[in-house]
């Protein structure tokens, strides 16, 4: 569901942050005008708790996505090294040199060949797009959330 926050002038779109102006030729401002004539009603512009809040959610995005990945039955690095080097062997499309790849536990896993190559890279990506999709996710719901309850905000993945 699509919501919007006002600050101001200016009209915010919550899922992707986009500033909205007020100009009738704007398809996204007709889009805005068309949500209130529905019903619905702008949040209120976000407090400095709301804002620390993001912040932390971008530090947890971050954490998340260098402290590795699962692929083959094991975690693998993805630092910003790791990734740069997993990223540049799949580019040259002919496996690890060396025959195979370390994991997190530093063991060397075969055959290291361009297929357990692309499967790691296809993985580090996959992982890396969860990660940011939770990420929007959290920033959606702190948005939705009433100014007493952002204190009580768990950042992290869901708890099943």
């Amino acid at each position: 569901m699509t919501m919007y926050r006002t600050m101001g002038d200016c009209i915010i779109r919550v899922q992707d942050g986009a500033s909205i102006p007020a100009d009738p030729d704007n398809y996204d401002y007709l889009d805005y005008l068309a949500w209130i004539a529905e019903g619905n009603t702008p949040l209120p512009a976000a407090g400095p708790g709301r804002t620390q809040l993001n912040a932390r959610i971008n530090t947890w995005r971050t954490q998340m996505e260098s402290s590795g990945f699962p692929a083959l039955g094991r975690w693998w690095d993805s630092d910003d090294m790791a990734r740069e080097r997993l990223t540049l062997t799949l580019l040259a499309g002919r496996g690890s040199p060396v025959g195979y790849w370390k994991d997190v536990l530093n063991e060397q896993v075969g055959p290291g060949d361009a297929a357990m190559i692309t499967t790691l890279y296809g993985a580090m990506v996959e992982y890396g797009a969860l990660i940011f999709g939770r990420a929007e996710q959290m920033k959606t719901e702190v948005a939705a959330l009433p100014d007493d309850a952002l204190a009580d905000y768990v950042i992290g993945w869901p708890l099943a």
